[in-house]
């Protein structure tokens, strides 16, 4: 990960030794240690985040399908309703005989005179 050799690392300790001291330096080391730590877990974190979003997307697709299917059912139900209502304005007797019984009074009105 950082690449250090074992001179760079001797002279680190050495570094470190001189800075710190020995009283203090295991103190030191057992927080660079949880903090290396915590910095792993929290970019382990945030990678597993990243593939959950790529998981996530074959479901947001499935999710836009499932809409698109839903309005066009909704269409199709709105034109069968229409279509229904329309069969049976077709079908019902007063508009079938509404314009022969209009012919008829038209006749009778000719007629009496």
């Amino acid at each position: 990960m950082l690449n250090i050799g074992m001179m760079e690392f001797i002279i680190l300790l050495l570094v470190a030794f001189v800075i710190v001291g020995p009283k203090d330096l295991p103190k030191v080391a057992r927080f660079i240690a949880r903090a290396v730590k915590y910095i792993k877990n929290v970019f382990k974190d945030v990678t597993a985040a990243l593939n959950l979003e790529e998981e996530i997307k074959p479901l947001k697709e499935v999710s836009e399908t499932v809409t698109e299917v839903t309005d066009t059912v909704k269409e199709m139900t709105s034109s069968v309703q229409d279509m229904k209502k329309k069969a049976e304005n077709a079908v019902n007797p007063k508009n079938i005989l509404a314009p022969i019984e209009k012919e008829i009074k038209s006749v009778e009105k000719i007629i009496k005179k």
